[in-house]
């Protein structure tokens, strides 16, 4: 089943790129990354020492003229049986200027949520997540329409009504889920946002959530703070709150970052607070290699701390 579904989509590109050579059109791009890393735990945990992909990325661009482009990206990640399976991430078309200083966006795409600011600050997908996504508070991708436009050079939009299923389960009921992000630039290196979404689950509750990020990139630095609140109608699974503050500094060979977060992961259990620290150094061999040793240290309510090494490495086409 697998391979018909690779083959499947191998098929899909092989027919994209064959459609440019036979028409003499100007050809799409394609490129890819790759997060690689190696493990070392916490020895008094009893885990696994091992070598490891963490994600993959494999993505087609293509304008198809002044004001309309697709992207095909496929992905790849671990489930629970360690195995690397692929799955399409995104795929939509973008139709700009029907709307003025717009682009709608068709089919599966990014959403408003942590993916297009407080994501890009951090500056290290290839170590850890952001903190929303880490806690699985939203997708990264979704099908549905979306809008991304600007109000103004410092001000602008992203909204998004979409199934809220995201790009790994298909839609099961009759809500959709609405989000929104606006962004605005009080000054050249410095970025805020707001974001919030409204989902109902079912006829008698609905989740909802809400964060505010500030961010700062600059020639010597670039870091920010996020928080976010989850509000879960359903009462049986408490709500959920959470605080990171993450900063780079930045040099000619490479960066040194360091990470703190604090999550409360139910405010209906006890002892389920949740510190997360994270320090490391990125060397930067050139633009299709980076290699990222780090420390990470995580607490958990009255539990003991745990600790581990990795070493990440992130390349690229």
């Amino acid at each position: 089943m697998i391979f018909k579904q690779i083959s499947a989509i191998a098929m899909i590109f092989y027919c994209l790129f064959s459609v440019n050579n036979v028409t003499a059109e100007e050809p799409g791009e394609f490129s890819g990354k790759t997060y690689f890393e190696y493990f070392r735990p916490d020895n008094s945990f009893k885990e696994v020492e091992k070598f490891r992909f963490t994600r993959y990325y494999f993505t087609y661009d293509k304008n198809i003229s002044d004001n309309l482009a697709i992207r095909y990206r496929l992905d790849a990640d671990r489930k629970t049986d360690d195995k690397m399976r692929p799955f399409l991430k995104h795929a939509y078309i973008s139709w700009a200027n029907l709307i003025t200083d717009a682009k709608i966006y068709i089919g599966m795409q990014q959403t408003p949520n942590w993916s297009s600011y407080s994501e890009k600050y951090w500056g290290h997908r290839n170590v850890e997540k952001s903190i929303q996504d880490l806690h699985k508070l939203g997708s990264s991708a979704d099908l549905g329409i979306g809008l991304v436009g600007k109000f103004s050079d410092r001000l602008g939009y992203h909204l998004l009504l979409a199934n809220g299923t995201g790009f790994s389960k298909p839609e099961n009921d009759n809500y959709k889920k609405t989000s929104a992000l606006l962004w605005f630039s009080p000054g050249n290196n410095l970025i805020g946002t707001v974001y919030a979404d409204f989902e109902p689950k079912s006829p008698d509750y609905s989740n909802s959530t809400i964060s505010f990020f500030g961010g700062i990139d600059t020639d010597l630095i670039m870091g920010g703070a996020e928080y976010f609140i989850r509000n879960n109608g359903n009462p049986a699974e408490g709500n959920v709150t959470g605080l990171s503050l993450f900063a780079t500094l930045k040099n000619s060979n490479g960066n040194i970052f360091v990470r703190y977060d604090i999550s409360d992961l139910s405010d209906i259990v006890a002892d389920n607070n949740l510190k997360y620290i994270i320090l490391g150094y990125e060397y930067v061999v050139d633009e299709s290699l980076k290699i990222i040793p780090n420390v990470r240290n995580k607490k958990t309510g009255n539990a003991d701390s745990k600790s581990e090494i990795h070493i990440n490495f992130e390349f690229k086409f």
